[in-house]
């Protein structure tokens, strides 16, 4: 996949597209943590704990749990949509049927969004991911400790990660900057 330029807007347009509240804490939860939609797919209630802003989840590779940090915007949301749901237990997101929600669906329906907002045809919420990424070295993050959070096994994982998108300001910074050094 060679390096997409995204504008950091965009991310925002697509969480505000999200109509319906399951689908708002989909994405957001996507967008601040970076964790894989498999992932958000088999969250469970009980493994949100919002007392210390956490969701426990089940690595979709490794099978083992991890706890993940979660923003207050995000925690707030989740907050709500829990006391919507009614419950204390069970899938976080379903489908009609009550299993758990399918990956599938879930790229589908960012996919759509972002058709329907005129942004790139190959968005999927695996950029939610690398977004994550490149906002933690960006902000001066430590790549290990981003390795850890996205539970690569292989430092080289993560520096690709970072690598598969710029954000547009990125890009007028060094522009800026090439301009101000070369001349």
């Amino acid at each position: 996949m060679h390096t997409q330029i995204l504008n950091q807007q965009d991310f925002k347009c697509l969480i505000n597209r999200a109509q319906k509240l399951s689908h708002k804490v989909m994405v957001r939860l996507l967008y601040a943590t970076g964790m894989r939609t498999g992932e958000l797919c088999t969250l469970r209630i009980e493994n949100v704990n919002l007392a210390n802003n956490t969701v426990r989840i089940l690595d979709s590779k490794k099978k083992i749990y991890f706890d993940l940090f979660i923003d207050n915007e995000t925690a707030n949301l989740l907050r709500a949509y829990i006391e919507e749901l009614g419950t204390k237990t069970g899938w976080l997101f379903t489908d009609e049927q009550g299993n758990h929600a399918r990956t599938k669906t879930v790229q589908r329906m960012i996919k759509r969004w972002a058709r329907e907002l005129g942004l790139n045809n190959n968005w999927t919420p695996r950029f939610f991911r690398y977004r994550f990424a490149r906002n933690w070295i960006v902000k001066g993050g430590s790549i290990t400790d981003l390795q850890m959070i996205l539970r690569h096994t292989q430092l080289n994982t993560t520096v690709g990660y970072i690598s598969k998108i710029r954000f547009a300001d990125e890009i007028e910074n060094l522009h800026r900057e090439y301009r101000r050094i070369i001349g």
